[in-house]
């Protein structure tokens, strides 16, 4: 494993092989141990990356002088990055758009939508915003803070891994800036469905200050499953925040020892409710099929907050509400193209788009496999969930009826019209949503809001007392 030259930035594509560098305080490393197999458009393309060697742990394990830092200062930082990432011309935006798209299966629309939210979640305001609900007092991070007779301040936890999902490339932004806000240092493990992000952001920071303490304390790295650095990094982390997969999750709590702070992020699904007043009229129907239509397309799907099933109020409603929203999907479709798909995923979406018809189920569809609808009073079999843009929708009599198919697996609740939420919002968390926002807002989250039942600043610290 060798240190990059100064002339190269990023990855390098010789043929059918990829090779993208680790950024281990800063440095690009680059390496040939380890080999991902990625199916895309062109075909199957090889990505080598390094191994971590003895010698990279210093790095990985340097928690530098960020707890020096103000919390002013590291907005400031994060800031400067994101008003590069704003910049569609940003060199290394651009590289990373062009990369992602052939590596995540994501259409350059999709990635581009993606860092767009990236440059606001780096923002002064995004930033301040979520210390202020989160801490309260921003002034606890930086300094001792009376409290009746006491003396508090929130310490760093120290070394913070961060174990990605690659559904949704914002999540390594909102993770990364968790991390920095509370003066951790950063360890990425980039996930096999977004090699790109992670690293491509760690190297910009070099462009802001390459001798920034965050930016010599932020690494992307990536393991194969079981390896000995999986065992070390774990062990030896913090405080970690892992995405993903139940297995994922469960591999993690049984690796880390005891003490380790444990941030958990999935596996979780989302639902639509659509009630009765939405058919009033063709305008309030066309806005609440637009805004559901960009619900399940964005990400295509394949984020915890994509919506699986909607519920539609009133008899004969759900074939009105999957006319207008057929519509709506082929005009966000244009808007926001859906990626590659692999041929095993056109199958599972046939097959289910088959079964349904066998079952004499209603299915709206797009003549290739970019959209699916399917009108069904089976919740069991929706388990077993094709995704790709594939929405089931079920007729009830009354939302309320619908509060019983809500459980601890389900994130976000959308509703239509607004004014239903009040009415609804209790019952629904209690039966274990996380989460109940407006049609068409499911997969932006409100500044400060809590995420998956915690807010995540608060459990990266450690709260210290001195008389």
């Amino acid at each position: 494993m060798t240190e990059d030259k100064q002339e190269h930035r990023g990855a390098r594509q010789t043929g059918s092989t990829i090779s993208m560098p680790f950024i281990l305080g800063g440095m690009q490393k680059f390496g040939r141990d380890i080999t991902v197999k990625v199916r895309t458009r062109e075909g199957e393309l090889d990505v080598e990356m390094p191994e971590i060697a003895d010698q990279d742990f210093k790095l990985l394990s340097d928690t530098g002088d960020i707890h020096e830092l103000s919390v002013k200062e590291i907005i400031s930082f994060y800031s400067k990055v994101g008003k590069l990432w704003s910049k569609r011309d940003y060199d290394l935006r651009k590289d990373a758009v062009k990369l992602a798209e052939k590596l995540s299966g994501y259409s350059e629309a999709m990635i581009e939508h993606s860092c767009d939210q990236i440059a606001g979640i780096f923002s002064a305001q995004y930033a301040e915003q979520t210390l202020k609900t989160e801490i309260h007092n921003e002034n606890f991070l930086d300094d001792w803070i009376e409290v009746n007779s006491i003396f508090v301040h929130a310490q760093p936890r120290g070394r913070v891994l961060h174990i990605l999902a690659g559904n949704a490339p914002p999540i390594c932004a909102v993770s990364m800036l968790r991390g920095s806000l509370t003066k951790n240092s950063n360890i990425i493990k980039m996930a096999s469905g977004d090699l790109v992000t992670p690293t491509y952001l760690a190297m910009s920071f070099k462009d802001v200050d390459p001798d920034h303490p965050i930016t010599k304390t932020t690494s992307t790295v990536y393991w194969k499953h079981d390896s000995p650095i999986e065992d070390k990094l774990i062990h030896e982390a913090n405080a970690i925040c892992v995405w993903g997969g139940r297995d994922v999750i469960d591999l993690v709590r049984l690796k880390s020892r005891h003490g380790t702070e444990l941030l958990e992020f999935g596996p979780k699904r989302s639902m639509q409710f659509i009630g009765r007043e939405t058919f009033e009229s063709g305008d309030s129907l066309q806005s609440a099929a637009d805004n559901a239509a960009h619900d399940l397309v964005l990400f295509d799907q394949e984020a915890c907050h994509s919506p699986q099933l909607a519920f539609v109020e009133g008899i004969g409603n759900a074939e009105k509400f999957c006319e207008a929203l057929a519509v709506s999907l082929d005009k966000e479709g244009k808007r926001l193209p859906k990626g590659f798909t692999h041929k095993d995923k056109h199958a599972a979406i046939s097959h289910e788009r088959l079964l349904a018809k066998f079952y004499g189920e209603k299915v709206y569809e797009s003549k290739g496999t970019e959209w699916t609808i399917i009108i069904t009073d089976k919740i069991k079999r929706t388990q077993r969930h094709p995704l790709g843009r594939t929405l089931y929708v079920f007729e009830v009599n009354d939302l309320k009826d619908a509060v019983q198919h809500i459980d601890k697996s389900v994130q976000t609740v959308a509703i239509h019209p607004n004014k239903r939420i009040v009415e609804l919002r209790d019952e629904l968390t209690k039966h274990g949503a996380d989460r109940v926002t407006h049609l068409g807002k499911m997969g932006y989250f409100a500044t400060g809001a809590p995420h998956e039942g915690i807010y995540p600043l608060s459990r990266l610290v450690r709260w210290v007392k001195s008389r």
